[in-house]
């Protein structure tokens, strides 16, 4: 992939990307050609704008 797109790892950059810029809670896995990370976006509730 580093050839192609030029990153060495796209499955964290796409985890956090999706996870608007959120953290990383499990790095890269690999399993059968096909690669695994998983990012945790931050949630702020407000219940005062609900009303």
């Amino acid at each position: 992939m580093k050839s192609v797109v030029g990153v060495s790892n796209v499955c964290e950059r796409s985890a956090v990307l999706a996870a608007n810029n959120g953290s990383i809670i499990s790095s890269k896995c690999s399993l059968n050609g096909v690669t695994l990370a998983v990012a945790e976006a931050d949630i702020v509730l407000d219940f005062e704008k609900l009303s």
